[in-house]
């Protein structure tokens, strides 16, 4: 029995139940324990409604399985609670999603810090240009721009993290093979290509009018911070600055002008205290202090031609040096990057160390060492 099923089948019924899960795992240890424990303990569960039950009892764990298969068979992936890829800062929210299908390649948030951008459907063209610029800024130094793929905003921090060349993900509020928005089908596949497709929700659901509120605990979940570009009073977006702050994460917001109905929101975060901003500056001005490696975008990370290669380096050892950054990336990061065999990779690390130009740190992460400018 693939483990993975029993969170799919729990997630069934309980949702975003990171809360009601803990006391489960703390009683029984595992999903397949409680599972198998069966509907007479499943009854006496205190954080099993009478709904919720009727769902344990109504989806069987082959359902489950099937629901994997057809995930898998449509290029996606999961990621379930208890899995070690699991981001650790959404396993930290109450509510936390027990199951993620994604599609693409889910950036390391461990080490990358990420910042949601929002704002309204219906933006203008200066709103969607300020967008733009806020992402690419702050994707060309090296932060995750995370955001709902929806018209307007959505998809302008989506295109800006592109054209910076760097990761993004968008949280949908449906399945991720289903026809959403089939114009941004090509913006769809070049996100899945600079990141992620993410969904809670599983193959062929579909964009049901309730989903959006709850997806965006996701999208502030996975970040450190929000930044809310336009909105208005009652905008969606202002959920997910709501969310951010029940998360503890920092709120950002660019003002607007008073008689704008698109800045009512965000003129409203910053008189309730979000911080204002007027550039990606000033959000990396504010994450330097956590983050050693972000800078000024003009001294990206993922510039890889900030700094040059040391001299008499080994054509390996110039491939890996390439593809290095400050922030540290896993060996099969690297080895995805240069196509290197295992063990030509790892004597091009050691040549690199060697020489100073490479740092080895925890979990098998390499960075480029730090060096005077």
């Amino acid at each position: 029995m693939n483990n993975q099923a029993y969170w799919v089948w729990m997630q069934q019924a309980i949702s975003s139940g990171g809360g009601k899960l803990r006391p489960i795992l703390e009683r029984y240890g595992s999903l397949k324990a409680f599972y198998e424990a069966g509907e007479k303990d499943w009854r006496i569960e205190s954080s099993i409604g009478r709904s919720e039950l009727q769902k344990l009892r109504n989806f069987s764990i082959e359902q489950a399985e099937n629901q994997i298969e057809k995930a898998y068979a449509a290029g996606q992936k999961l990621i379930c609670y208890e899995d070690e890829e699991y981001p650790q800062c959404l396993r930290e929210i109450y509510d936390a999603p027990l199951v993620l299908y994604y599609q693409g390649t889910f950036p390391d948030l461990s080490h990358i810090p990420a910042i949601a951008i929002v704002g309204t459907r219906k933006s203008t063209e200066n709103g969607r240009r300020i967008t733009r610029s806020f992402a690419r800024d702050l994707a060309k130094a090296g932060v995750v721009i995370v955001s709902g793929g929806a018209m307007g905003i959505d998809q302008s921090a989506h295109r800006g993290a592109i054209e910076g060349e760097g990761k993004t993900i968008s949280v949908l509020g449906c399945g991720i093979d289903f026809p959403y928005l089939m114009g941004s089908a090509p913006l769809r596949k070049e996100i899945s290509e600079h990141g992620a497709l993410v969904s809670e929700y599983p193959p062929g659901m579909p964009a049901l009018a309730a989903h959006f509120p709850v997806r965006n605990r996701i999208i502030s979940g996975l970040s450190i911070g929000a930044l809310v570009v336009e909105a208005a009073a009652h905008s969606g977006s202002l959920i997910t600055a709501r969310d951010a702050l029940e998360q503890n994460r920092d709120v950002y917001a660019v003002p607007g002008g008073l008689e704008s109905t698109f800045s009512e929101g965000t003129n409203q975060l910053i008189k309730d205290g979000a911080t204002l901003v007027t550039g990606a500056e000033d959000i990396l001005k504010d994450l330097e202090s956590r983050y050693d490696w972000v800078r000024e975008p003009s001294a990206s990370p993922l510039d890889q031609t900030a700094l040059a290669a040391p001299e008499g380096l080994s054509p390996d050892g110039e491939s890996v040096y390439k593809v290095l950054t400050r922030m540290p990336q896993h060996i099969s990061v690297l080895q995805e990057k240069t196509g290197l065999p295992v063990a030509k990779l790892m004597a091009a690390l050691t040549e690199l160390e060697i020489q100073d130009a490479a740092t080895e740190c925890e979990n098998n992460r390499y960075k480029r060492a730090e060096q005077e400018l």
